[in-house]
């Protein structure tokens, strides 16, 4: 499977100019009277070197959340610093750890210190994920 740039740009229609207006899972947020706002959010430190994992059973709100905290990144940081993946479709451990080598690769080409964002979405779906980061 051949990685690029354009191929992971799918997913991240914000590094082209695109909002996120038409995102599945943010339009259904958006069109709630109620919005639901996780307590999670208020507890993140994006502006620090770190590590999260959203864990919990399917449907509970994670993608919800992960979109929730792109949107916020969006907002202070460069697009292109921000890169979201979802593993649905994703062959091997080997793909996603080639994935993120080529995004930090790009990315840091021309600054070697910029803070960068990745946030992978249903990684369970990959066997053996861990072992290849």
């Amino acid at each position: 499977m051949e990685m690029n740039l354009d191929l992971l740009g799918i997913q991240n229609p914000w590094w082209t100019g695109k909002s996120l207006k038409f995102d599945p899972v943010l339009a259904v947020h958006e069109s709630k009277k109620l919005k639901w706002q996780p307590e999670v959010l208020d507890e993140l430190e994006l502006s620090k070197d770190r590590v999260y994992a959203l864990m919990g059973p399917r449907g509970v709100g994670k993608t919800h959340i992960l979109k929730l905290i792109i949107r916020r990144l969006l907002k202070k940081y460069q697009p292109e610093r921000v890169l979201y993946y979802s593993c649905h479709n994703l062959q091997s451990g080997e793909h996603l750890a080639e994935l993120i080598k080529l995004f930090i690769r790009d990315r840091r080409r021309n600054d070697a210190r910029a803070r960068l964002f990745l946030i992978i979405d249903e990684i369970s779906l990959v066997a053996a994920w861990s072992k290849h980061l």
